[in-house]
């Protein structure tokens, strides 16, 4: 490629662009190369020494994880690969090889990369800070060695969101500047730790942090980045390991601070340090000294991070058209990109990612409106008979928040019901498995009701679980047994002009989610949220926050983040955040422990209190439901297991064979077991109606008579109530009491309370 070609390049998402004279203008400087587009924004050369060295850690890398180029779950074939920081081009080269079909593209300062390249990889001269801008251009986004060299990561995290695609993952490889043992331990001293710090110290006052990886993590989920995760790895600094593929590693790591010690100490030690040239021969002699000895053994520690931007799922209507618009050639209406989504998508690019095609349901991936920094699942449900403004249907968003149980999951639910209507549109997606193989839905989810949410520790009966989702399909004229209330949008919108509009307003504020699902989950006996809050601090619990709370600032002080800390200092840190936990929970424990019990006394107290005033009990009887289906007992015990422990792929294999069950139960009859009718209640009729009938007379109570109780003053309807139902603390103090209060007046025969029943339990009914 001649300098011509070179100075204009045209590329897909810009105009042409035109590559500055200053990009093949080097600066010499220490008897060193530098680049010269944007001088200064990198302080290490880029001549044929330094690019044998950037080789060499390249082959380190690549034999410490393995010979693979990247650790990300994505696979790469057909797809657009960008990598930040391209350097030699190596990298680049080699994944465009193994992947002749993506298309691969790498940005740098300097124009040192090879011309001879595979035809699936071009190099572009390009500061990623100025001249990159980017939207939704590539699925996969490699960063290697980019310490130093940025001045503001949270912006470029926000061009890196923007430049990925929906699903995009971005995968960054850095060095931490800090020399370890293998007991990982951190050497505190030595040439080479001087190094390091002279380095750090550097970066830090041109304003490019050689240790920005602490930060990775809140910049990431700022920028709007899900899934983030960071994994270490040991490469070794030397020849000592005994694994020969780690002591190749070692070596070529340790050639490379060997050969390139006066390109990393020149600009940085001598123009920012203000270092002398002999001081910084002398020193480089010491660090090179250190290089050659083998003990202690000595290891650096290489930060793999890796994220995700959401993916958006399209789950457009399906509707049929009316004989007018199909003569006037009208389209169904299309739904409107909800809100809560950003401009920059638009329509074309959610179209792309459409899986489901079921009614007026669209779902979308968005920013959280709470500013939480994850993204966030919404459903968002059109109802063509509330019009808008516009006189376009008014759509109703709904925010999920995650959830670990796959109980009343409505992705479940929607994907079940789609099946079975053979509503899926996209080639091979007829079952359940691979939907789920999108990442983003290998998550379950449930909605946030009221501020409350399922409680992850609570076990629900099944029975209830069942009987509700088939009362809110009975209450919606339903004909599926069982639903959920994602689908009241398709009852509604099928009565648009069958029933008046005051049926439909009925149909739209009848809301389950607070009718019925929220009473089916919330026990009354347990311990609301506000009664804890008002309850004074545990002072167990208080000592031991403030405990982990200072081991934590002590371990951030002495070893900048806890990761590098001692592996005993490390253990010692986590079991005083498992004690924490412990002390908590049984905290609570001991209180809804006492909650229960009062409210079980204000309970019996008011049934006693309605009962004395002549009242009938109407009998609580939960439905519950017959398991006369084998496909029933299965779904049962998916759904009533409660296991902590699995892994998420167990947890997604268990969602994948309830809604293979669900699709067989959706076109079965349930038998459900009839509740016995209520005995009716004086006060349910009104004074003179002919349905009132007078009470029958109670001729006795049903309390519950405990051994201690007397029996002569239960049935003693003269007493007053707190004499009757009087309990004794011993039954010898009861039967003295019977002796001197109800029999001194008699004669008994000996043997005469042998004949007294004993006390026996009648429970309310």
């Amino acid at each position: 490629m001649s300098e011509t070609d070179s100075a204009c390049i045209a590329r897909s998402s810009f105009d042409v662009i035109s590559l500055p004279s200053s990009a093949l203008d080097h600066e010499w400087r220490h008897g060193r190369r530098y680049h010269g587009h944007h001088s200064g924004a990198y302080i290490y050369p880029n001549d044929e020494e330094e690019q044998i060295r950037l080789d060499m850690i390249h082959q380190a890398h690549l034999l410490l994880h393995g010979g693979s180029l990247f650790l990300s779950s994505i696979d790469l074939t057909g797809r657009s690969i960008l990598d930040i920081g391209t350097g030699t081009g190596i990298w680049a080269v080699q994944i465009a090889d193994r992947y002749p079909s993506a298309s691969v593209v790498g940005l740098d300062l300097s124009p040192i990369q090879p011309q001879i390249v595979p035809p699936n990889v071009q190099f572009y001269v390009e500061d990623v800070e100025r001249d990159w801008n980017e939207i939704a251009a590539y699925d996969f986004i490699h960063c290697r060695g980019m310490s130093g060299s940025i001045t503001d990561w949270p912006t470029l995290f926000h061009k890196i969101y923007q430049a990925l695609r929906p699903g995009g993952v971005i995968e960054i490889h850095e060095m931490l500047p800090a020399i370890f043992l293998t007991n990982q331990e951190a050497v505190l001293n030595g040439p080479l730790v001087d190094l390091m710090r002279g380095l750090v110290t550097a970066h830090s006052q041109i304003g490019r942090s050689l240790d920005p990886v602490s930060n990775f993590r809140t910049w990431t989920e700022e920028a709007g980045l899900i899934e983030f995760s960071e994994e270490i790895f040991e490469i070794p600094l030397g020849s000592w390991p005994e694994d020969q593929q780690r002591k190749d590693a070692g070596k070529l790591l340790a050639s490379s601070f060997n050969t390139g010690l006066h390109a990393l100490t020149a600009k940085a030690f001598r123009d920012v340090l203000s270092w002398s040239t002999e001081e910084v021969e002398v020193f480089n002699a010491y660090v090179r000294q250190e290089l050659r000895q083998e003990s202690p053994r000595r290891v650096l520690h290489v930060s793999v991070c890796t994220a995700r931007r959401s993916a958006h799922i399209c789950i457009q209507s399906r509707r049929k058209l009316s004989d007018e618009s199909r003569h006037e050639g009208k389209e169904p209406l299309s739904a409107p990109v909800s809100e809560l989504c950003e401009p920059i998508e638009g329509r074309e690019l959610i179209r792309k990612h459409k899986a489901l095609c079921y009614e007026d349901i669209v779902l979308w991936v968005v920013p959280d409106p709470n500013k939480r920094g994850r993204d966030v699942l919404a459903m968002e449900i059109f109802f063509r008979h509330h019009k808008g403004a516009d006189n376009e249907p008014k759509p109703t968003v709904f925010l999920f928040r995650e959830n670990p149980l796959p109980i009343l999951c409505p992705i479940s639910h929607i994907l079940a019901r789609a099946i079975r209507d053979g509503a899926m549109e996209v080639a091979g997606l007829q079952h359940a498995a691979p939907f789920f193989s999108n990442f983003f839905f290998r998550r379950s989810v449930w909605t946030t009701v009221g501020g409350w949410v399922k409680s992850a520790t609570d076990p629900m009966k099944y029975s209830t679980y069942a009987f509700y989702l088939d009362r809110i399909g009975s209450d919606l004229g339903s004909e599926e047994k069982w639903t959920s209330y994602c689908l009241r949008r398709g009852n509604a919108n099928a009565l648009l002009g069958v029933a008046p509009n005051a049926v439909m307003d009925q149909v739209m504020r009848h809301d389950p989610m607070t009718g019925c699902l929220a009473n089916a989950y919330k026990s009354p006996s347990g311990i609301p949220k506000s009664e804890i809050d008002i309850l004074e601090p545990d002072p167990d619990v208080v000592d031991l926050m403030m405990q982990v709370k200072c081991m934590a600032i002590r371990i951030r002080q002495e070893h900048g983040f806890i990761k590098q800390a001692p592996k005993d200092v490390k253990e010692t840190y986590h079991q005083l955040r498992r004690d924490l936990r412990n002390t908590e929970k049984a905290f609570r424990d001991d209180m809804t422990k006492v909650y229960q019990e009062a409210y079980r006394r204000r309970m019996h107290n008011e049934v006693l209190e309605r009962q004395l005033r002549g009242r009938a009990i109407k009998e609580q009887a939960e439905p519950s439901v017959q398991h006369h289906l084998k496909e029933r007992t299965q779904l049962q015990a998916l759904l009533c297991n409660f296991s902590i422990d699995k892994s998420p792929k167990d947890i997604t294999d268990r969602k994948i064979r309830a809604i293979d069950i669900m699709v067989l139960l959706a076109s079965r009859r349930e038998v459900r077991q009839q509740p016995r009718p209520s005995p009716p209640c004086e006060e349910d009729n009104r004074e003179g109606s002919p349905d009132a009938e007078p009470l029958p007379k109670l001729e006795e109570i049903p309390l519950v008579l405990r051994k201690t109780q007397c029996i002569y003053c239960v049935g003693d309807e003269q007493l007053a109530y707190v004499d009757r139902v009087r309990a004794f603390n011993r039954v010898s103090h009861m039967m003295d009491h019977v002796e001197k209060v109800h029999l001194r007046h008699e004669h008994p025969a000996p043997d005469s309370f042998a004949a007294i029943p004993s006390a026996s339990i009648w429970e309310t009914s």
